[in-house]
Formats: C-alpha cells, sequence, structure tokens
C-alpha cells in the first residue's frame, strides 16, 4: 500500500470514528412509543458502522500502518444530547449523506484493491444509512 493511501485510510478512520451516527450512540436519544423502533435502528446503524471501522482498523494494523486516535467529537454535537430520536434522525441521515460523498471521493483516490476493500464496507453502510435513517 503506497504512503499516500495509508494516509487516506487514516484520515478515513478519523473522520469516521467522530459522525454524528457514531456520537449518536451516546448521545441519550429519547423515544417512546413507536419512536423505540427509529432508536433501535439508530443504534443499530451506528453498532454496525463501529464494526466496519473495527474491520478498518485491523487492515491497518495489518499493513502495518499505524491506527490513529480519534479526535474529539464536534462541540457542536452537544446540542444534541437527550433529544427526541425523530429530531436527531434527519440530522444523522444529512451527515451519513455527506460521509457517503466523502468516502466516494476517497475510493475513487485509492489506488490499492485490498485499501479499496477495506474501505467499500464503511462507503456501503453510509449509503444505506442515509436512505434508511430518514
Amino acid at each position: 500500500m503506497s504512503p499516500a493511501d495509508a494516509a487516506r485510510l487514516q484520515d478515513v478512520y478519523r473522520r469516521e470514528s467522530r459522525s454524528l451516527l457514531t456520537y449518536a450512540r451516546s448521545a441519550a436519544p429519547h423515544a417512546a412509543g413507536d419512536d423505540r423502533k427509529l432508536r433501535d435502528d439508530l443504534f443499530r446503524a451506528a453498532e454496525e458502522t463501529a464494526a466496519a471501522l473495527d474491520g478498518l482498523a485491523a487492515f491497518l494494523d495489518a499493513r502495518r500502518v499505524p491506527v490513529p486516535m480519534p479526535p474529539a467529537f464536534p462541540v457542536v454535537f452537544t446540542d444534541l444530547n437527550c433529544v427526541a430520536v425523530r429530531y436527531l434522525l434527519p440530522k444523522v441521515a444529512a451527515d451519513r449523506a455527506a460521509a457517503a460523498a466523502a468516502l466516494d471521493a476517497d475510493l475513487a483516490a485509492l489506488t490499492d484493491p485490498a485499501a479499496r476493500a477495506a474501505l467499500q464496507p464503511l462507503l456501503d453502510l453510509a449509503r444505506r444509512d442515509t436512505s434508511a435513517l430518514t
């Protein structure tokens, strides 16, 4: 894997590990009645993304590329603590749409087929979440 591909994958790991979807797992969105299913779907999507990030970290580690420490979440995310899940979902879906676009660009820039394969699950999940969480 080229140094450019390694750096790009490190950037992806850093960026995706601090997405709004990742934050939503600990933001305690309020859900009552039928909204509990929406919250469960949100949490399931966050868990699947976390598993895909773990896969990317394992890929980097296997190639002796340091897995970066994730930065702090953006402070603006704290405004979304303890809000209704119906309020949070459109924001997460918009964030996932932006993530899908960024991951698409990242995938196009990668030259190593193995690196592309390691990134593909994150892109697939971002695309799915964009439509599933709206």
